[in-house]
C-alpha cells in the first residue's frame, strides 16, 4: 500500500518547481519546507515525478468511473475528453462525469500543432549535427564554458558536476553528494570558471562553495552560507569570488588564498542574483524588492535602488559598467545609473514576471519572461525593437553570441531558437523531446551548449548552422 509523507510531497513539489523553470520559487519553497534536510536521494527520482503521480491518480479515478456494475468496461471511450486535474477532486463534477460516460456525448475535438508545422520558415537542426554528452543521472540544470572553449562544466540534480573535453565523450565527475554534510539530494545551483580557467567554483544545495582544478581535484570547500547559494561570480581579474544566497548574505572570497574577505548584509530578504561592476564593486538584488550597489571596502551599500514593486530576479551591468539592468516579478525591466537615485528608465511590455536580462551590447538589451516571450530593447531610444514569440513555456534561458548578432533562447517546451538581431527573425529552430534548462554560447562563438531534462547535454556547432 502506498503511503504519503509530507517530506516526500514537499520534495516532489520542489522538483516540479525547479523543472518548470520557477527556480527562485523552488529555492524559497525548499527553504520553508526544509527539503535539504530530508533523506530523499534526488538522483533516484525521475524528472516529472509529481506530474506522473498525479496523472496516475487521475487514471485510477477515471478507471473507477469506467467500470460497469458487472465489472466490464464501458466501450467507445476514445470519444471522451481527458479528465482535468481540478475536476478529479470535485465530487459534483465526478458525478456529472459518470453520467456523461454512459451517454458518451463528449467529443475530443482539439489537437495541438507541432512547432515544425507552425515554423515553416525556419530550418530544423538535425540530430546528426549535435554532439550529445551522456553521463549524468538526473536533469542537467546549468553549465559554464572554460575560457579555452575546449572544456565545459555541467551541473545536475544528481549532485555531480561534469567536466567534458570536446574531443572526448568521457565525463570527469566532481562528486558533491559524497562530500556533502547532509544525507540528502545535492542539486548543483551554480558553477563558474575563473577568468584564467585554472579553477572552477561550484555551489550545491548543501550551502557549500567548492573550488576544483581542471583535472577535477577538490582544492578547498568554502563554508559561510547558511542557506542555498543562488549566485557565484568572479570579478574580472579573478581576484575575488562573490557568493550570494537565500541567507541574505553576500560573501567575498579571496581568489588566491580562498579565504573569506568580508560578509555583507545589504538586503533584508534572500539575495537572488549579483553581478560585478568592476574589480571591487558589485550589484545585488533581492526578494525585498531592492537593488544594492556595494563595495568590498565598506559594509554599507554605495547605492540602494528602490523602484521595483516585487521580487527582483536579475541584475546585469552593461559592457561599459555605466548602466545597470534589472528585471522583476512586477513585469518590468529597469535601467539604473550611479549618477542618480531614481531609475533612468522603466521598460514595460511583458505581461508576466521577467526573469532574465542580458546585454548584447551597450546599446541592445534582451529580456525573457514567464509570458513565453523575449524582448530586445534599444536602451538609447528606450524602445522595444523586437518581441520574439516562439515558445510555449516560460523562457528559461537566453544567451547572446560574442558578436551580439545572434541570440539563442530555450524553454521547457523543448524548443531551442536562434534569432538574428539585425533582421529580428528566427533563423534556426530545434525541437527536443526533453525540456531545456539552460543554453550558453561559447566565448569563441563556435558552440552552443544545451542542458536538458533527459540527463544529457547537447553541443551545437554554430559553424554548421549559421
Amino acid at each position: 500500500m502506498m503511503s504519503l509523507l509530507s517530506d516526500e510531497v514537499n520534495f516532489l513539489v520542489y522538483r516540479y518547481l525547479l523543472e518548470s523553470g520557477y527556480q527562485h520559487s523552488a529555492f524559497l519553497f525548499a527553504l520553508e519546507s526544509h527539503v535539504a534536510q530530508s533523506n530523499i536521494n534526488g538522483s533516484l527520482v525521475p524528472s516529472g515525478a509529481l506530474v506522473s503521480v498525479i496523472q496516475k491518480g487521475i487514471q485510477f479515478i477515471e478507471g473507477e468511473l469506467c467500470i460497469n456494475d458487472d465489472g466490464s468496461f464501458i466501450e467507445n471511450l476514445n470519444a471522451l475528453e481527458s479528465l482535468p486535474l481540478i475536476d478529479a477532486v470535485i465530487p459534483e463534477v465526478l458525478a456529472e462525469r459518470a453520467e456523461t460516460l454512459y451517454r458518451l456525448v463528449t467529443q475530443k475535438h482539439e489537437s495541438a500543432l507541432s512547432p515544425t508545422k507552425l515554423f515553416n520558415n525556419t530550418h530544423e537542426i538535425g540530430i546528426e549535427e549535435d554532439i550529445v554528452l551522456r553521463g549524468h543521472k538526473a536533469e542537467v540544470f546549468n553549465c559554464s564554458w572554460h575560457p579555452s572553449c575546449k572544456l565545459i562544466a555541467t551541473g545536475s540534480a544528481d549532485g555531480m558536476v561534469g567536466l567534458w573535453h570536446l574531443d572526448s565523450d568521457r565525463m570527469i565527475a566532481l562528486d558533491h553528494v559524497g562530500q556533502s554534510r547532509k544525507n540528502s539530494s545535492t542539486d548543483i545551483t551554480c558553477l563558474v570558471w575563473h577568468p584564467e580557467g585554472h579553477v572552477l567554483a561550484t555551489a550545491a544545495s548543501d550551502f557549500i562553495t567548492r573550488i576544483w582544478d581542471v583535472e577535477g581535484n577538490l582544492l578547498t570547500a568554502l563554508t559561510g552560507h547558511k542557506d542555498l547559494i543562488l549566485s557565484l561570480n568572479w570579478n574580472k581579474k579573478g581576484q575575488f569570488l562573490l557568493s550570494a544566497g537565500l541567507d541574505k548574505k553576500c560573501i567575498i572570497w579571496d581568489g588566491e588564498k580562498f579565504e573569506k574577505v568580508v560578509e555583507l548584509f545589504c538586503h533584508t530578504g534572500p539575495v537572488v542574483d549579483a553581478d560585478w561592476k568592476d574589480d571591487f564593486t558589485f550589484a545585488s538584488c533581492s526578494t525585498d524588492r531592492s537593488v544594492c550597489v556595494s563595495t568590498i571596502h565598506d559594509s554599507k551599500p554605495l547605492k540602494i535602488f528602490l523602484g521595483h514593486k516585487d521580487v527582483v530576479n536579475c541584475v546585469q551591468w552593461d559592457p561599459t559598467s555605466s548602466l545597470l539592468a534589472t528585471c522583476a516579478d512586477d513585469k518590468s525591466v529597469k535601467l539604473w545609473s550611479m549618477k542618480q537615485d531614481d531609475a533612468v528608465a522603466s521598460l514595460s511590455g511583458h505581461t508576466k514576471e521577467v526573469t532574465l536580462v542580458k546585454w548584447a551590447s551597450s546599446r541592445l538589451l534582451g529580456s525573457a519572461s514567464y509570458d513565453q516571450s523575449i524582448r530586445i530593447w534599444n536602451v538609447e531610444s528606450l524602445t522595444c525593437l523586437y518581441e520574439f514569440n516562439r515558445h510555449y513555456e516560460p523562457v528559461n534561458s537566453i544567451s547572446f553570441d560574442p558578436t551580439g548578432r545572434y541570440l539563442v533562447s530555450a524553454a521547457l517546451d523543448g524548443l531551442l531558437n536562434i534569432w538574428e538581431l539585425e533582421k529580428g527573425e528566427c533563423i534556426q529552430s530545434q525541437r527536443s523531446n526533453s525540456g531545456i534548462f539552460e543554453v550558453q554560447w561559447s566565448k569563441n562563438a563556435f558552440y552552443i551548449s544545451v542542458c536538458q531534462s533527459d540527463k544529457t547535454i547537447k553541443i551545437l556547432d554554430t559553424r554548421k548552422l549559421l
